[in-house]
């Protein structure tokens, strides 16, 4: 072998050992989650008024409230199915985030969605936030929009199927 032959062989070798030493981990962590059955269960957001933050998500979104929590209750559970959302009461400052802290609900019809919150006076946008606008440029061609809750906390609306690939 030539010494630019096996120069190139090294290369590819160090290469190779890095591209593991990367990989490696990710793909443990992945085969972990699946062993012990991890999944999202629900999101915990603290609410200055629970009655407007329940309104919002139960009307633009569907969450339906969960039984068995005493009226007055400190907290309420919104359930969408295979999420929860956790409602805490007792928020006294403003919700200071910026827009790339968010949570994402993926539904049927994002344009149904964009017009039932523009109905209702919510502003909704692309990420660099021009109001009014759809994300297109995901490369997977899922569509996005992004508004606040009551609270101030970001959303992240999208049409991802249910079960494609990320």
């Amino acid at each position: 072998m030539t010494q630019a032959g096996s120069m190139k062989r090294r290369v590819a070798v160090a290469l190779a050992a890095v591209v593991l030493a990367v990989a490696a981990p990710a793909a443990n962590a992945a085969a972990q989650s699946r062993m012990v059955g991890a999944r999202v269960d629900h999101l915990a957001l603290q609410v200055a008024d629970m009655d407007a933050g329940a309104a919002f998500y139960q009307d633009v979104f569907g969450f339906q409230p969960t039984p068995g929590l005493p009226p007055g209750a400190r907290a309420r559970w919104l359930d969408l199915g295979e999420f929860q959302l956790h409602l805490i009461s007792g928020r006294d400052a403003a919700v200071q985030t910026p827009k790339a802290v968010h949570f994402a609900i993926a539904v049927e019809d994002l344009d149904a969605v964009a017009a039932r919150l523009s109905a209702r006076g919510h502003v909704w946008g692309d990420f660099a936030g021009q109001a009014g606008v759809v994300s297109t440029g995901r490369s997977d061609g899922v569509r996005q929009i992004f508004v606040q809750d009551p609270d101030g906390y970001w959303i992240e609306v999208n049409d991802r199927q249910v079960g494609a690939s990320d």
